[in-house]
């Protein structure tokens, strides 16, 4: 604190000789008859005692606060999350599951859309538009909040039903595996038997016998008609979760054999951004930002032989973090610049209040086990992909195409308008954002609406028995394909995006991301008692409430903020000791 003190009393001392020196030469160049003269210099004094007193008080206040953010969220400025909008079954689930774990139904119900949305990856996509443009339901999702929420169990709730399918998808991979090896070693041994033909053949022509040459020649070309002189399709490993590895080498070969995407769990988010954070010029960051939307990437490697290549990169990302934690990711690194953090839905419930806690609450085996089969058909949702050897002995992974669904006419038109509304501002949107919330908000809504269609259409499919016979031999990728998005689906979607996006913002402004309006006013009141300037580390310790929120970072922020909305100008000052500070001046107005 004395340190604090120090620092701001030398630039006060600063402040105090640059007005002495201004008074003076006021006092110079004026005549000792010139109206107002004595009034001016008699304001100028009780401005800078002003200027010392409320330093001195604020100064004070550092020796209590304690600063750090809140480890809850409190309920007071919370919005419970629209269950009503999920399809009966998942909402079933989110409901008994968030009162088994006692925690807010909200961080059950976004953890249950995202291993939906990863289960089906970019199997089928949602036509929003314009040339190629179209939304896949991969959601980046982060569960903000204390460690004893109860965030991890609550993310694992969806995950634990998937387990059974991951044995068995390993086990199947692992039998294709054994049969691709047998098929493999016995079209390893035509060629050389093919080659050994071939090489007899030449020594018969050397030996001038070319009637058995030709004989020679024939049987290799016998062989090289067998259905084994093509090479046997190796099995591409499907993976649904990933959980550990989560380096940029390592992220690009699992979408390598995973084109149509794969769920990357993280209990720490913090972790993904640390590792991506590392590279010096955001190379890494830059490159991890390809999984949102699909398109190819590589590792950089000076290295051929370490880089690792994949021409369809699809990840869903799951994911918690600690405010306190998290905020520290945001006070040391660029986030406007990488893009990372623009992508992500955040959420921050509240705790369950203790009068709403029921220790008896559990899940019933027949609701667990309806979820399980929503979620293990949704993986069934695919159409087969292998790995193909190539002429050179690569490999090449042949990726299936994504089936498309569309919008009905109703729900296109409801869409084409809440663009419009979104691009004007009116829905969380904030002019000073530094990062592309806004510009992230139709496509988000376009995932959510592709994924919430398929969910409705799985559980009719796993449900309605006449349904199910009448389009067996279809299955359910052709009945989702062949289907719209109806008017009700997209509203239910338009309701579930916006509260992502409210959420999102909310979170935003307590971790000091965007700038409340109420603390720009705040600054600018004080600062007007300030007609000479305050400098940053003074208007820090003032009495506010950002103080416990986001410190220095948050005020550095809303001055610059300020600035740029004309409410205060910054002017940039050399000390003695050619040390430069920066004072803000409200403009009168």
């Amino acid at each position: 604190m004395n340190d604090n003190y120090d620092e701001i009393n030398s630039r006060l001392d600063a402040i105090s000789q640059k007005e002495a020196a201004q008074q003076q030469a006021q006092q110079t160049a004026s005549s000792p008859h010139r109206p107002g003269a004595d009034a001016r210099a008699r304001q100028s004094e009780q401005n800078w005692e002003q200027v010392k007193q409320d330093a001195s008080d604020e100064i004070d206040v550092d020796t209590t606060a304690g600063g750090g953010l809140e480890p809850n969220r409190d309920r007071a400025s919370w919005t419970p999350f629209p269950l009503e909008a999920l399809p009966l079954i998942t909402r079933n689930f989110v409901t008994v599951a968030a009162r088994a774990l006692n925690v807010d139904p909200s961080i059950v119900a976004v953890a249950t859309l995202n291993t939906a949305g990863a289960a089906i990856g970019a199997r089928l996509k949602l036509q929003l538009g314009g040339y190629d443009w179209a939304a896949a339901p991969i959601l980046w999702t982060a569960l903000i909040g204390a460690s004893s929420l109860g965030k991890s169990p609550a993310m694992k709730a969806p995950l634990t039903l998937l387990r059974d399918k991951e044995r068995e998808l390993a086990q199947a991979h692992a039998s294709a595996m054994e049969d691709y090896n047998r098929e493999y070693s016995k079209h390893k041994k035509l060629l050389k038997k093919i080659d050994k033909y071939n090489e007899k053949a030449i020594d018969k022509e050397e030996e001038g016998d070319e009637e058995g040459a030709e004989e020679l020649r024939q049987k290799a070309a016998n062989l090289e008609q067998s259905p084994l002189f093509k090479p046997p399709q190796k099995p591409a490993e499907r993976v649904l979760t990933i959980s550990g590895d989560f380096t940029l080498q390592g992220l690009i070969g699992f979408a390598a054999e995973n084109p149509m995407g794969y769920q990357l769990y993280l209990d720490e988010l913090t972790q993904l951004f640390a590792s991506l954070s590392n590279s010096s010029d955001g190379g890494a960051a830059q490159e991890f930002l390809k999984f949102y939307d699909g398109t190819s990437s590589r590792t950089g490697y000076k290295n051929e032989d370490k880089n690792r290549r994949a021409s369809q990169c699809w990840a869903s990302i799951l994911g918690g973090g600690v405010p306190s934690t998290l905020q520290g990711y945001l006070k040391g690194t660029q986030y406007e610049r990488d893009g990372l953090l623009s992508r992500f839905c955040l959420v921050w419930a509240p705790p369950i209040p203790p009068e709403q806690y029921d220790p008896a609450a559990e899940m019933t085996e027949q609701q667990t086990a309806a979820m399980k089969a929503v979620l293990e058909t949704l993986v069934d949702f695919t159409p087969d992909y292998y790995i193909e050897t190539t002429e050179d002995g690569g490999e090449k992974v042949n990726i299936p195409k994504s089936r498309f669904c569309r919008l009905s006419l109703g729900a296109k038109q409801e869409f084409n308008r809440k663009r419009t509304d979104l691009y004007k501002g009116k829905f969380y949107s904030n002019q000073d954002a530094q990062i592309s919330l806004l510009g992230k908000s139709d496509g988000l809504l376009g995932r959510v609406a592709c994924l919430l269609h398929v969910l409705e259409q799985t559980e009719r499919y796993i449900t309605d028995e006449t349904q199910r016979d009448l389009q067996y031999k279809f299955g359910l990728e052709q009945t989702v394909a062949a289907r719209e998005v109806s008017f009700d689906t997209y509203k239910r979607a338009e309701q579930i995006t916006d509260w992502l996006l409210h959420e999102t913002e909310t979170v935003y402004k307590k971790l000091g991301i965007l700038a409340d309006d109420t603390d720009l006013s705040f600054i600018l009141d004080r600062l007007k008692k300030y007609p000479d300037g305050v400098n940053a580390s003074a208007i820090q310790h003032w009495k506010s409430r950002w103080r416990d929120k986001a410190g220095k970072v948050q005020v550095e922020r809303l001055l610059e903020i300020g600035v740029k909305r004309g409410l205060w100008t910054a002017t940039v000052q050399t000390e003695a000791n050619n040390k430069t500070y920066t004072l803000y001046r409200a403009v009168k107005k």
